[in-house]
């Protein structure tokens, strides 16, 4: 029996989509399971070629599957849904991606406030920048540790990335940076946009890498300077000075409330700063 090309093609994408050990017979029943013009649809002409390789082959020793787009399920599943007609609508989408998409929302909202939120887009000869958000944690949590935060608006991570095009006519071809920030408010209501490194992929992450690991020993923060336990001299940097007369135990800060000055077994540690390429961050 000479197969026909249609019958080949479907022996080879059972051969190509199998796991584990596959015998010579499961290409005589494929050959020979040629549909039935008129009589056979696709779907039992499958049904009919698993129900013999099941009875020929013990089960557990061979794993049968088909892919569709990317996803690898079972020879007689249904075919899933095409990603390409699936209509994100709200109430389509699951709780995780709901959640991802208020944080975004959220972390843009934030960046808006902090001067950090853009949308520029052309063909032109220029740089065009765009905000994403990518993490947010509400105020009720970013008020606990290792958080701290005291603003009362919650903590936001956003991207901003810039395409620069030199010229329609150029051989060289768009050149893309990016810059991640960490957006929130501050006690006196002003915002901030402090970078972080492109690596951060979440507001812990990048609590993290500021404090160089150690926002669980933080006892009192200002701004971008906190009063942990540990020891090591220490320099305050420029907007925080010690006080005078009455609050010469108190570090002042014109935008953040004084916290005292650290007492035995105590230091004081500046935050991280990134280099940034695309928009610089605010200063506390």
């Amino acid at each position: 029996m000479t197969p026909t090309p249609a019958v080949v093609r479907e022996f080879n994408l059972a051969i190509t989509s199998a796991e584990g050990p596959v015998p010579r017979l499961l290409a005589a029943l494929a050959f020979q399971a040629e549909r039935r013009p008129g009589v056979e649809s696709i779907r039992a002409r499958q049904e009919r070629i698993l129900r013999r390789v099941c009875r020929i082959m013990p089960t557990g020793e061979w794993d049968l599957r088909r892919e569709w787009h990317g996803v690898r399920v079972p020879w007689d599943a249904p075919r899933p849904p095409s990603p390409r007609h699936m209509t994100p609508y709200g109430w389509q989408l699951t709780q995780e991606a709901r959640m991802a998409c208020g944080k975004a929302r959220m972390a843009c909202t934030l960046a808006d406030k902090a001067g950090q939120l853009f949308d520029e887009h052309g063909s032109s000869r220029g740089d065009y920048r765009s905000t994403t958000g990518l993490d947010w944690v509400n105020p009720v949590e970013s008020c606990k540790a290792p958080y701290l935060d005291s603003g009362g608006a919650g903590l936001g991570l956003i991207a901003v990335s810039r395409r620069r095009v030199y010229a329609k006519s150029c051989t060289w071809y768009p050149k893309t940076t990016e810059d991640r920030f960490l957006v929130g408010r501050n006690e006196s209501g002003t915002y901030f946009a402090h970078p972080v490194p492109r690596s951060v992929a979440s507001v812990r992450d990048a609590i993290r890498w500021i404090w160089s690991g150690k926002q669980d020993r933080i006892i009192a923060r200002q701004g971008d300077i906190a009063v942990i336990k540990g020891q090591g001299k220490y320099q305050l940097p420029y907007g925080h000075v010690v006080g005078a007369g009455a609050l010469d135990t108190m570090i002042l800060h014109a935008t953040h409330p004084p916290i005292a000055l650290p007492g035995r077994g105590e230091t004081v540690i500046v935050a991280r700063r990134a280099a940034t390429r695309v928009n610089g961050g605010t200063r506390d």
